[in-house]
């Protein structure tokens, strides 16, 4: 998907993505492979940019050549045909799409900064005891994690790895499994 787009419009643009998973890096390079991606994969294992920006891991951050944002940062499918006719325009002249301009970019944190905090801990404790083989205990720091921040799909993707391994990493291209249990 991405990497189509970056091979018409790389002349206009840089692409990079980052891997958000807090697996060892081998556990990410099935997709990067699957995707052919000529652009820059990066892999956030500690989920630092979430928590640092509060924004779901499948948002699509744009900046111009001045680090400026200039589309509200949130999900975009590189599939949709409004969206593509935009992020073309957007790439061949420089100039915003009329759509971007009129969203909100405001974002309100749904979690105070202190138990942000918490849960960044969380996830940190509980990728140690998962690189320990330590899957209960992981599990269940990512379980007190999510009831700080329930909204929070990195922890809510790595409870399911942990708990459901088969799901995410088996076969061929694995599959990202977005319903979650309650």
């Amino acid at each position: 998907m991405w990497q189509e787009w970056y091979g018409q419009f790389g002349d206009y643009i840089d692409l990079a993505a980052i891997a958000v998973d807090n697996q060892p890096g081998a556990a990410i390079l099935p997709w990067v492979d699957r995707a052919r991606a000529t652009y820059t994969v990066l892999h956030d294992r500690d989920n630092s940019l979430y928590q640092r920006f509060r924004h779901p891991v499948t948002s699509t951050l744009l900046l111009d050549e001045k680090g400026r944002l200039v589309r509200p940062w949130k999900y975009a499918d590189p599939l949709d045909s409004a969206f593509r006719r935009e992020l073309s325009q957007w790439a061949k002249t420089g100039a915003i799409p009329g759509p971007w301009l009129e969203e909100d970019i405001a974002n309100a944190a749904a979690v105070t900064q202190a138990g942000q905090n918490e849960v960044y801990q969380l996830l940190r404790e509980a990728t140690a005891l998962a690189d320990r083989g330590e899957h209960g205990a992981a599990s269940a720091h990512l379980e007190k994690a999510l009831t700080l921040d329930p909204g929070n799909y990195v922890l809510q993707k790595q409870l399911g790895v942990l708990q459901r391994p088969d799901d995410y990493y088996k076969g061929d291209m694995p599959a990202i499994n977005f319903v979650w249990p309650d």
